[in-house]
């Protein structure tokens, strides 16, 4: 199963006088939050009533971020085209063009050989709108799962930097609001398993259907109106094919980044090893309200997480102690796994909750995302957009197109 993302372009984000603003169809309303490429902000789909959340890029910035990601591979001594999931930095956004495509030797596409298929990536239009989020949107337009966000419409608006992802509106915000400094109230170990199990579901799914998130935290994991757990935020998220999960680039956020990403000096370093390390942070985050590994700095934070054990306060249940302990292994190879994570007795302890099975919940994991479907994930807009640059009807800007 996968999902019918809108692919709108000719979008028109109009600020009134009054200080109301709309994005085609959506009135938008409060930010809700704010990151390095733009903002989120709730909106209203005037023509149905249905609130979502709209997250807002920099185009500018996303292009500078490619820039620095393509130079960085270039001077990686893994070289600029090491394989899909394997760690690019910039995740799954397919490996960067070691050089831009010639315009003189068009025929040179049609050869025999099949192989290199991955810098063919390089001739996907640099200008097309969506170019820039084309492996975050093939994941999207993958996924399909009651704990994971979903994708409904990108608009490109031609006249602004601006790039827009129409996503399911988690009302009531992330699980627990964690401080870099200090302790926040912690949640009841009922609601901690509860939100864990969910947790859980989402990832055993991911990664069965070879996506690596490699962000995990508890900003990234919102919950809906009804307090279902919605993973969120794939930007820098790897693929993965044929069980090699295998990662060469740190990415995601320092105090939840695993021992053998910070040392990098292991041959082999396993992506779904490195996401449970993450989802065993948030866990300590969400039962004692506050990180387990800290610093003064960044240097510090990591320093914490190659040596220190997580302080675990005593009359913590016992199968919470343990279960700590199996996640935030600094050997990722002693690590728990996902198949004896949904197993261990802490989990498995679920008074209100059904956690499915391994086959219920994988029923709709895809088998990969490949590259065909990140390059074809912007093909007919790219399309699209020479059919609006080649025909003067005003009319066709404005028109939107739907990927099945």
């Amino acid at each position: 199963m996968t999902n019918s993302v809108k692919e709108t372009l000719g979008a028109h984000f109009i600020e009134s006088d009054d200080g109301n603003t709309r994005l085609n169809q959506y009135a938008i309303d409060d930010v809700l939050g704010r990151g390095a490429y733009g903002v989120v902000s709730k909106a209203t789909d005037t023509t149905t009533g249905q609130e979502y959340a709209i997250k807002e890029f920099s185009k500018s910035r996303l292009r500078k971020k490619s820039q620095a990601d393509m130079l960085r591979s270039q001077n990686s001594p893994y070289g600029p085209g090491r394989g899909r999931g394997r760690g690019r930095g910039r995740g799954i956004r397919g490996p960067p063009p070691s050089s831009p495509p010639e315009p003189s030797s068009p025929g040179e596409e049609g050869g025999m050989t099949p192989e290199p298929r991955q810098p063919r990536l390089a001739q996907d239009d640099p200008e097309s709108p969506l170019y820039l989020i084309r492996g975050e949107l093939a994941i999207y337009k993958k996924l399909h799962h009651p704990n994971v966000v979903r994708l409904w419409e990108v608009l490109d608006d031609p006249d602004q930097d601006s790039l827009f992802m129409v996503f399911d509106l988690c009302e009531n915000g992330s699980i627990i609001d964690i401080q870099s400094t200090g302790k926040t109230e912690p949640l009841p170990e009922q609601q901690c398993r509860k939100y864990f199990s969910q947790l859980i579901l989402g990832m055993e799914y991911l990664h069965e259907s070879g996506v690596i998130h490699r962000d995990i935290k508890p900003e990234n994991l919102l919950l809906s109106r009804d307090n279902t757990l919605k993973i969120v935020d794939f930007g820098v998220s790897s693929m993965f094919t044929s069980g090699n999960d295998q990662i060469k680039t740190s990415a995601g956020s320092p105090a939840f980044m695993s021992p053998e990403l910070i040392n990098g000096d292991r041959p082999y370093i396993s992506g779904r090893a490195c996401d449970i390390w993450s989802m065993g942070v948030v866990l300590y985050c969400m039962c004692f309200g506050c990180l387990p590994f800290t610093g003064e700095s960044i240097l510090d934070v990591y320093t914490s997480i190659k040596e220190a054990s997580p302080e675990i306060p005593e009359g913590t249940n016992p199968d919470l102690h343990h279960l700590l302990l199996q996640l935030l292994s600094k050997d990722p190879d002693m690590r728990i796994k996902m198949t004896c994570l949904r197993e261990h007795p802490w989990v498995r302890r679920t008074a209100d909750e059904h956690l499915m099975t391994r086959g219920e919940n994988l029923k709709h994991a895809v088998v990969e995302v490949t590259e065909d479907e990140v390059r074809n994930a912007v093909c007919r807009i790219r399309g699209f957009v020479t059919v609006v640059k080649a025909v003067e009807d005003k009319s066709l800007s404005s028109e939107s197109i739907t990927n099945e």
